[in-house]
């Protein structure tokens, strides 16, 4: 049996460990997608510094926040609604671009919920040996367990702030034709309750509810890939999820009938081959900036599919060294 971490060694995985969860928002960004930001085109008054900023700032905002749970001694829940809105906050500080990151940082606020336990008992147990796919699902079941355990116990107020700022200072919810949440605001009294009523109509929200069922089921590519091949992964990945899943952003930020036809363009673009996909990819594209269409929804989970291939390598590189 290991023994635990020195104190030395834990100020280092958190460091590295908050890096690694921050850092699929900008490499996500990295790769050029229909309607995406990307170094050389932006979308929507969004430019890819924006993205590196963010990422920065959360990655700040994720080790503080470790740093302060093992101090304090009480790992067992924390306010998801405050991990939330800590994270959100900090990676809007600098860029002053608006909302980035809202649905990349719902996917990772319960694996930053569940990290301080886990660590600390990670290494002190045989299993601190399990494989990196192992890990890899050892993660995501380690996140949802504290949604459910801890999000039922969250309070909103601090989620409510976060999306005054988004949407408008005076209303506690988005009410369009696919509206965040379709429910009388007192119906919702924990981060659960936003989950569970949320499900229908927003896309990460159902990653949420569904145990990351979208994650589990496209990220392994991206996770265990080579780093030559990570670029063109992503790419892939996000081209699949494209052509089987609705965008909730684009429904509610444009409308549903433009977020079936996105789904139905990527289907047809992933049928063809060679210079003929990247052909039809690049035609919607076009489309797609001049109309300000922008799949948040879906590069937000393929941003957090990225941020797990980084947590993995962390704790396999510090399981070896010891």
């Amino acid at each position: 049996m290991s023994k635990r971490l020195s104190e030395n060694e834990k100020e280092k995985l958190l460091e590295a460990v908050s890096i690694a969860l921050a850092s699929g928002l900008a490499i996500e960004a990295s790769v050029h997608k229909p309607g995406n930001v990307s170094p050389l085109k932006p979308a929507k008054n969004m430019y890819y510094h924006g993205f590196i900023l963010a990422s920065i700032g959360i990655s700040h905002s994720i080790k503080n926040l470790l740093i302060e749970v093992e101090r304090s001694g009480k790992s067992d829940c924390v306010d998801l609604g405050y991990i939330l809105r800590r994270l959100y906050e900090g990676g809007e500080a600098l860029h002053g671009m608006g909302n980035l990151h809202l649905g990349f940082v719902f996917l990772i606020s319960p694996l930053v919920g569940a990290l301080p336990s886990y660590i600390n008992t990670y290494f002190a147990e045989p299993r601190y040996l399990l494989g990196a796919r192992e890990l890899y699902s050892v993660l995501l079941d380690r996140a949802y367990e504290y949604l459910l355990t801890c999000g039922k116990g969250s309070r909103l107020i601090h989620v409510w702030s976060v999306l005054r700022k988004i949407i408008d200072p005076d209303s506690y919810l988005h009410r369009g034709s696919t509206p965040d949440i379709y429910v009388s605001d007192d119906a919702m009294k924990s981060f659960w309750d936003l989950v569970y009523y949320g499900k229908e109509t927003d896309l990460i929200l159902r990653e949420l509810y569904s145990n990351y069922q979208i994650s589990r089921k496209y990220s392994r590519e991206i996770v265990f890939c080579e780093d030559k091949d990570l670029y063109t992964r992503i790419h892939d990945v996000f081209l699949e999820i494209s052509s089987n899943y609705l965008d909730t952003h684009i429904a509610r930020r444009n409308s549903v009938a433009d977020a079936y036809l996105l789904r139905e363009n990527m289907r047809l673009c992933a049928g063809k081959e060679g210079s003929f996909r990247d052909e039809c990819l690049d035609l919607f594209d076009k489309a797609y900036r001049e109309r300000g269409i922008n799949p948040g929804s879906i590069a937000d989970i393929v941003a957090f599919m990225i941020s797990l291939r980084y947590i993995v390598r962390v704790l396999e590189d510090f399981s070896l060294s010891r």
